[in-house]
């Protein structure tokens, strides 16, 4: 999900497509391989990939329960209450983001590491969940991400196909193109 939707906004904004083709270019050189130490070189890339997560989250809400009683936003939840959390909502809070509509891989520029979100709270960008129940994937999710998308963009151009519609399928577990992202390829 994650790479057709970096796919679909590098469409969207031919600079990005640009400097993500220049990156993977500078970075991998002549060898047709993403080594470990280049992951942690592919700096636009991750940006991209956040953002990307931010606005098109694969899951765009989760349940937990309350294993105490406890207030949350000024209410008493009893213990054994089910909070659902909207990842997808909280992402898109103007409360949280500044723009938040607005496809911007910079706004993650001003984190201190790799935990920091750029935002006014961590807790505002969970696309992969937080604490003891996060998602196991992320660290390997987040490599795939980088290492398929900066072989690609290396090894060809894409075109996207005409007259599609980038809304979202019915919600389900997790979040989808409605008609995919169908889009051809050439060689570079």
């Amino acid at each position: 999900m994650a790479i057709m939707q970096i796919d679909f906004e590098s469409f969207l904004f031919s600079n990005l497509l640009f400097r993500l083709v220049q990156e993977a270019e500078d970075i991998l050189g002549s060898h047709q391989y993403v080594s470990y130490e280049d992951l942690g070189k592919l700096n636009y890339t991750g940006l991209v990939m956040k953002e990307t997560l931010r606005l098109h989250p694969s899951v765009p809400a989760f349940t937990r329960v309350m294993e105490k009683d406890d207030e949350l936003g000024g209410h008493q939840i009893p213990a054994g209450t089910l909070i659902n959390v909207g990842v997808y909502a909280l992402h898109h809070s103007p409360k949280h983001w500044n723009d938040p509509e607005n496809f911007d891989p910079e706004r993650f520029l001003s984190q201190k590491d790799d935990n920091d979100t750029g935002c006014s709270t961590h807790y505002a960008y969970i696309p992969f969940s937080l604490g003891p129940r996060h998602c196991i994937g992320q660290m390997f999710a987040e490599f795939e991400v980088k290492v398929l998308m900066s072989r690609l963009l290396k090894s060809f151009k894409f075109q996207l196909v005409p007259g599609q519609d980038y809304g979202y399928e019915d919600p389900k577990a997790t979040l989808a193109p409605k008609d995919r992202i169908c889009c051809t390829l050439t060689l570079r």
